[in-house]
């Protein structure tokens, strides 16, 4: 039988001990992985140790079970509740109702009744995870996750040579994808010269809904994804003799760009490759032929087969080995650093590479690099750029690289270490200055520093080595022991000033801090 977990949360000390002892919880199903005296600890319970069912009493001192209730609910709503009453009121039953409430139960419970609720919820437990593991729902989110699988794969047909068979993934995805050759356009529009930049995001969208609708009317097959600013299209021809009337096709499509889009469109089109493995060919040769629009002209379809009739005259860049490489500086992976260099100098030293191609190269990593040090504003000030463009062995060049890429890596998590520190002291400062205002909370501070509180909970617990909630208590209480000691305030008055509306849990948590009560504290200095 599957084990869940269940937490006890109850002011009566007697009562917990007596339902943790009667009851053999293995024997049902579940093991005791916590218990509290009171809704606040119980909600505090709740969150570290992620129970299935929580068992509490409603009627419980600074938290009732059913505003714990309510917030455990809130943040795991998948918890099964069973709320214990002492008082036959409808009222009480009718707003357990409302939150979700498993089961509500008189005291006294039996633990015959007790166990009986127990191994209801271990079946109803039971019955979501096999429904949750189920094939159906696993087969229904795989059909919905269709489309984006289909896009992953398509921008990996476009973006590098492929070793497994596009062809059997894409029919895989209900996508028939066999055909004598393939050719890769892409199609962009200016908007900026229409007036356009302040909704650049939906200019490719139109550009694709507009080309999409004009080659499944001249028969064309084909599929389309976005990428930045250009929709890029894989076009189906049954060999390479129909590259002429998709060429047509799509210039006449530009001629249309400005009448019916109201801008200037332009299309570069690749050369045509016979093994969807090798498209990323196509891909290069269409990015090329798109940016010669400066030379040939906007607003027509520009064949990198016309501008550059030799193949062999274009060489290919490594893409995503300096994607690689960027990555892997930004997530901190020192040791894959050589691995990544090595794989760029070989592509920056190909036989039979010029000496401009080389150069080349080289400046598009630098370009890259540089835009890092924009983005985390680092200081490199002491690594001499230039001595990456002097004459040197494939073995040097890796040996700078890697070591720029060290001092990158090494600045930025320098960077980010200290960004981290900073936000913490942050959220102090704001906690020195709020503290006595009762609805100080984790969110608030979030909400002031613009931080997610997934993010800011793990990184001020990191940082301080406590969690929010525990630091403001404490510096609530190291206020009150000033107070305490500087003036004659009584003990709610106190609790007042330093954010505390109930006097009770006041002295309850003050208490558990110091041993004693405020008062009796307050007579121990005298």
């Amino acid at each position: 039988m599957e084990q869940y977990r269940l937490i006890l949360v109850d002011d009566e000390e007697n009562l917990r001990k007596g339902i943790i002892h009667r009851i053999d919880w293995e024997k049902h199903g579940f093991a005791v992985v916590g218990e509290a005296e009171n809704g606040c600890n119980g909600l505090e319970l709740a969150e570290q140790t992620r129970p299935d069912v929580v068992i509490s009493d409603i009627k419980m001192p600074f938290m009732d079970g059913l505003e714990m209730s309510r917030q455990i609910l809130k943040q795991q709503p998948n918890v099964k509740v069973i709320l214990l009453s002492g008082f036959d009121d409808f009222e009480y039953a009718q707003e357990a109702m409302t939150l979700g409430i498993s089961e509500y139960i008189l005291k006294p419970i039996s633990a015959d009744e007790l166990e009986a609720v127990l191994d209801k919820l271990h079946a109803r437990i039971t019955q979501e995870v096999q429904e949750q593991r189920s094939i159906e729902r696993l087969r229904e989110h795989y059909r919905r996750s269709l489309p984006v699988l289909r896009e992953q794969l398509l921008h990996r047909m476009l973006d590098r040579p492929l070793e497994d068979d596009p062809i059997a993934d894409m029919e895989r995805f209900e996508v028939d994808m066999r055909a004598g050759c393939y050719a890769v356009a892409y199609l962009h529009a200016d908007a900026s010269a229409h007036g356009l930049d302040e909704l650049p995001e939906l200019v490719p969208v139109s550009v694709r809904e507009l080309v999409e609708n004009r080659l499944k009317k001249t028969g064309f097959r084909f599929q389309c994804v976005i990428r930045g600013d250009c929709a890029v299209f894989i076009v189906l021809l049954d060999d390479a003799g129909g590259m002429s009337s998709l060429i047509d096709t799509l210039d006449s499509l530009c001629a249309m760009g400005e009448r019916s889009l109201g801008l200037v469109l332009s299309a570069g089109v690749g050369l045509p490759v016979t093994d969807p493995k090798t498209l990323y060919q196509s891909t290069q040769g269409a990015r090329e032929a798109l940016g010669y629009r400066a030379l040939a002209g906007a607003g027509r379809a520009i064949y990198i087969g016309d501008i550059e009739p030799n193949p062999s005259a274009r060489f290919a860049f490594d893409d995503q080995a300096l994607k690689r490489l960027v990555d892997d500086i930004k997530l901190g992976k020192t040791a894959q650093l050589p691995a990544d260099a090595e794989a760029l100098v070989r592509c920056c030293c190909a036989e039979g590479m010029s000496v401009q191609q080389h150069r080349f190269c080289i400046m598009t990593i630098l370009t890259e690099l540089g835009k890092l040090t924009q983005i985390y504003q680092l200081d490199i000030s002491g690594f001499r750029l230039e001595q990456f463009l002097e004459d040197a062995s494939p073995a040097a060049l890796e040996q700078q690289l890697t070591a720029l890429s060290r001092q990158l890596t090494a600045s930025i998590g320098h960077g980010r270490s200290r960004s981290a520190s900073q936000l913490v002291e942050n959220a102090k400062e704001y906690v020195a200055a709020h503290y006595q205002e009762p609805t100080l909370s984790a969110e608030r501070v979030c909400a002031h520093l613009h931080v997610s509180p997934s993010y800011f909970s793990t990184l001020f617990k990191r940082e301080t080595g406590e969690n929010f909630v525990a630091h403001l208590t404490r510096i609530r209480l190291e206020r009150a022991v000033e107070l305490l000691r500087t003036t004659d305030d009584k003990a709610y008055i106190i609790a007042e000033k330093i954010g505390l509306l109930d006097p009770n849990y006041f002295s309850y948590i003050f208490k558990k801090q110091y041993g004693v009560s405020p008062s009796k504290y307050r007579e121990g200095m005298q």
